[in-house]
């Protein structure tokens, strides 16, 4: 772990240092989902770049797709069955698209270029931004305050990974493609 991914680690921690402090120890299982998925964004993250290097974001993505699209499809498709797709409005229906192909795949897809070109040593603190960003978005639509323990734990979070994003110079000259 460099220093600007300890940097942005403590910012997290003392981020959610109010929780911790005020004895909300116990984890609920939407928090183990993410510690969860955290872990294995992270693992993937290392192990897809020398294949996107290789071969290009587009056909990885495209097998990364094909091999976790699957099951999830087999798992959800009792629950897409009795789903009452009728109801659902022309927004509903944006945001559904939204979520398959521009959160889903084009961001990935995104994401192994972004590995391929910048370095996981880099692209990797962005983890990190996912408690601020969970900081904002609950401001702007559940009224959340923040005092400045938090502010304080959002601002080192947010030093660590610029810290990581632009000390060592430029990205290699010759990025990976895209396909």
């Amino acid at each position: 772990m460099s220093t600007a991914q300890a940097e942005a680690l403590i910012g997290v921690l003392v981020f959610l240092s109010d929780k911790l402090l005020g004895g909300h120890w116990r984890a609920s299982g939407g928090d183990l989902f993410l510690l969860l998925a955290a872990s294995v964004f992270s693992y993937y993250t290392v192990v897809a770049k020398p294949h996107v290097e290789k071969h290009g974001a587009v056909v990885v993505m495209a097998y990364a797709t094909l091999l976790g699209g699957v099951p999830m499809v087999v798992i959800a498709l009792p629950a897409g069955y009795n789903a009452p797709w009728g109801v659902l409005s022309a927004l509903g229906w944006a945001g559904l698209a939204w979520a398959i192909v521009v959160s889903a795949f084009v961001g990935w897809l995104l994401w192994a270029w972004v590995n391929a070109v910048r370095g996981v040593a880099r692209t990797a603190p962005l983890q990190y931004l996912m408690s601020p960003v969970a900081g904002v978005v609950a401001w702007m639509f559940t009224d959340e305050r923040f005092g400045a323990v938090k502010m304080l734990g959002a601002a080192i979070t947010l030093a660590g990974v610029a810290v990581a994003q632009f000390a060592g110079g430029k990205p290699k000259d010759n990025p990976a493609p895209l396909d």
